[in-house]
C-alpha cells in the first residue's frame, strides 16, 4: 500500500456525505485494469481557485426537526449546493428562500442547477443533480422588491417523507444584498411564517458540512503535457486535502470557521494537453469508494456530457475501479469538468495511458 493511502485511510472513511440505500452498482471486471491499479507516476498540477462564492448546506444533513439548515446574505455570483433528509416520522417540506434586504429592488438571475427529486436511493439524486446541472440549460430571470421573497427549487418547497434525501446544486447573481435560506418546514404552513418564526438548527455534532466559502471553481491545469511515446501511465488527485485541499470558510450562523470536507459544489475544470502519436486513454477513478456523477468533457470544440458512470449508478467499491472517460490520438488538448456529488465519496484520481495495440 502506498504511503498516501495510508494517510488516507482514516480519512477516505468519514468522506461520504451520507450513507447509500440500496443503489445499483456496476460490474467491477468490465472496467478494471486487469490487475488493479498499476503503478504510475504522480503529475504535478497548477491549482487556481476563482469563481463564485459558496453557500454549502449539509449539517444538520438527517434533519430532525422543522428549522433553518442553512442561512446567510449574499451579494454577487454565488452558488448554492444543500444536501439534507428528512428524518423526522412525518411529512416535511425543504424550501430554498430568497429574500431581498436591500431598500432597492434586487434583480436574481438563475443560471445552471439541477435539483433532485425526494430519493430513498441517496447516490442517485447526486447523480441526477450533476446530470442536471451540467446539461443545457436556460436563465431564469426574477426581480424581487424590498423584503420580497422567492422560492427557487418549485415556488413552494419541495415534499419529503421521512427518510428521503432533497440535494442541489444551483448557481444564482444578485445585485442587491440578499439573503439566502435553506429550511424545512411542515407542508401547511405557509413559507413566510416559517421564515419568521423558525429557528436556526444546531449542525451536526463533530464534523460541521456548512458554510460560505470564497472562490468556488477550482482551475487545475496539467503542468506538463502527458508524452503517450514515453509508454509510462500518469495519476493526478484532486480533492485529497493535501495536493488539493479543501475549502475554508466561514459558518454564517455561528461566526465559527469551517472546512467543507470533500469540496462538495465546488466544480473542478481539468486543463490538459498530449503530445504523441499514440493513442491516450484518460480514465477516472473514485479512490475513495462509491461514486455517482456526472461531468462534460471538453474536447475539438465541443461539450460532451459523461455520466460517472454510464452504464449503472454506481462504481468505486475498492476504489481501485476505474472507467476510460475519454481518449485522443496525436497532439490535442482537453478539458474535463466536474464537481464533486452529493453522497459520493473523495479523493478522485485522472489517469493518463498510452494504448498499445
Amino acid at each position: 500500500m502506498r504511503v498516501r493511502e495510508k494517510v488516507f485511510t482514516a480519512l477516505l472513511m468519514m468522506l461520504s456525505l451520507i450513507v447509500v440505500a440500496r443503489p445499483v452498482f456496476a460490474q467491477d471486471e468490465n472496467w478494471n485494469w486487469r490487475d488493479g491499479i498499476p503503478k504510475y507516476e504522480e503529475a504535478k498540477v497548477k491549482i487556481v481557485e476563482d469563481g463564485p462564492t459558496l453557500l454549502f448546506s449539509d449539517s444538520p444533513e438527517m434533519v430532525k426537526a422543522s428549522g433553518i439548515m442553512y442561512q446567510d446574505r449574499v451579494l454577487g455570483d454565488v452558488r448554492l449546493f444543500f444536501h439534507h433528509v428528512n428524518d423526522t416520522d412525518s411529512l416535511k417540506k425543504i424550501a430554498v428562500i430568497f429574500r431581498n434586504v436591500d431598500k432597492y429592488p434586487a434583480k436574481i438571475e438563475v443560471g445552471r442547477k439541477g435539483i433532485s427529486e425526494p430519493d430513498f436511493d441517496y447516490l442517485r439524486a447526486g447523480k441526477e443533480v450533476q446530470k442536471q446541472y451540467f446539461a443545457e440549460h436556460k436563465t431564469e430571470n426574477h426581480i424581487l422588491l424590498k423584503n420580497s421573497s422567492l422560492e427557487v427549487l418549485t415556488g413552494n418547497g419541495i415534499s419529503v417523507m421521512p427518510g428521503q434525501l432533497v440535494t442541489g446544486m444551483l448557481d444564482f447573481s444578485c445585485d442587491k444584498l440578499t439573503e439566502v435560506t435553506v429550511i424545512m418546514l411542515s407542508p401547511e404552513m405557509e413559507l413566510s411564517t416559517a421564515l419568521k418564526k423558525s429557528k436556526i438548527l444546531p449542525p451536526d455534532e463533530g464534523t460541521v458540512l456548512r458554510g460560505t466559502f470564497p472562490l468556488a471553481n477550482r482551475l487545475v491545469t496539467l503542468k506538463q503535457s502527458y508524452k503517450p511515446d514515453e509508454d509510462k501511465i500518469i495519476g493526478i488527485v484532486l480533492a485529497d486535502n493535501v495536493l488539493d485541499p479543501y475549502a475554508r470558510g466561514i459558518d454564517a450562523t455561528t461566526g465559527k470557521e469551517t472546512i467543507n470536507y470533500g469540496n462538495y459544489g465546488v466544480v473542478y475544470d481539468f486543463s490538459y494537453k498530449i503530445k504523441g502519436d499514440p493513442r491516450t486513454n484518460i480514465r477516472f477513478n473514485p479512490w475513495g469508494g462509491w461514486f455517482a456523477g456526472a461531468g462534460a468533457v471538453i474536447k475539438d470544440g465541443r461539450e460532451i456530457m459523461t455520466m460517472l458512470p454510464a452504464e449503472s449508478t454506481a462504481f468505486g467499491k475498492k476504489g481501485t475501479e476505474t472507467i476510460i472517460i475519454t481518449s485522443a490520438k496525436g497532439y490535442s488538448d482537453g478539458r474535463i469538468i466536474f464537481s464533486p456529488p452529493g453522497a459520493s465519496n473523495l479523493p478522485i484520481r485522472f489517469f493518463f495511458e498510452t494504448v498499445k495495440n
